[in-house]
């Protein structure tokens, strides 16, 4: 969802089976329908120290020291974004909120106490706003794929350029959510990863057709399994009994490499 502030945050209220369909449907129109039947009375946000960068599985706080308060989600929202330079067009559920009458985004329409949007501003450092076009040496292959997966398998990509394992791996392809097919040119067996539950499916009429494929199981599957399976070419289970306890150490040097590549990225 590019950013999660006040509207995102009213997510949590819902059951763990409502949760897990807002995410596998329409996720923004089901954030406003949930918006629509609960209104906070005032919302404050804590942007001391927002998370910016590679979010939620390997994130780095921001230094912008402000905080966020007002009775309107919306327009909470619509400042945020412009505090930290992110553009509305590029954040889905603006347009949603629009149509569901919740709230207004239009700057002029916001009445802002305190410091002005010029004197807290901070640009942060926003990486996935392109998507999996940013990554065009992998073909991704969604259908109904929830945004978690979604949001793994661009940090899984991101994970295997700061092991200098992206180009190594280009041409893979990678299945997320209930897709059912796969086009026929694809190689099967360790160029194709399944990623995540919804993928089970997949895997068991591959099976019944005699291929198979990399399964990476999980909702969403557990990081780093996916750029490990990716790089070894082996299941997850196989990873863990080869590397046994050594596993540990590799996860706190490829963290060590992650946070020194994020800061290169971050520089240019």
């Amino acid at each position: 969802m590019v950013f999660s502030c006040a509207l995102k945050n009213i997510k949590g209220v819902v059951q763990d089976i409502v949760h897990y369909v807002m995410h596998t449907t329409d996720l923004a129109a089901a954030m406003m329908d949930l918006g629509s039947v609960i209104q906070p009375d005032f919302t404050i946000v804590d942007m001391i120290k927002p998370m910016e960068g590679y979010g939620p599985h390997s994130g780095t706080a921001a230094d912008v020291g402000c905080i966020v308060a007002g009775k309107d989600m919306v327009a909470i929202d619509a400042t945020a974004c412009r505090i930290v330079g992110l553009s509305l067009e590029d954040v889905p559920y603006f347009d949603a909120a629009l149509e569901k009458g919740l709230g207004v985004f239009d700057e002029k329409l916001i009445e802002i106490r305190g410091n002005s949007i010029k004197e807290v501003a901070k640009k942060l450092f926003l990486p996935y706003l392109d998507g999996f076009d940013a990554f065009p040496e992998y073909t991704f292959h969604v259908d109904r794929g929830c945004s978690s997966c979604q949001g793994l398998a661009a940090f899984t990509m991101s994970k295997l350029k700061s092991l200098n394992e992206y180009t190594k791996n280009a041409g893979m392809h990678i299945a997320i959510g209930k897709v059912r097919g796969i086009p026929e040119n694809i190689k099967e067996g360790n160029e194709l990863l399944l990623f995540g539950d919804c993928t089970k499916s997949l895997k068991k009429r591959l099976e019944k057709e005699g291929r198979t494929a990399l399964y990476c199981e999980g909702c969403p599957p557990a990081e780093p399994f996916p750029a490990w399976m990716m790089i070894q070419r082996m299941t997850a289970e196989e990873i863990v009994l080869s590397e046994g306890e050594a596993l540990r150490s590799r996860m706190e040097e490829e963290d060590k490499l992650f946070g020194q590549w994020v800061a290169e990225q971050q520089k240019s």
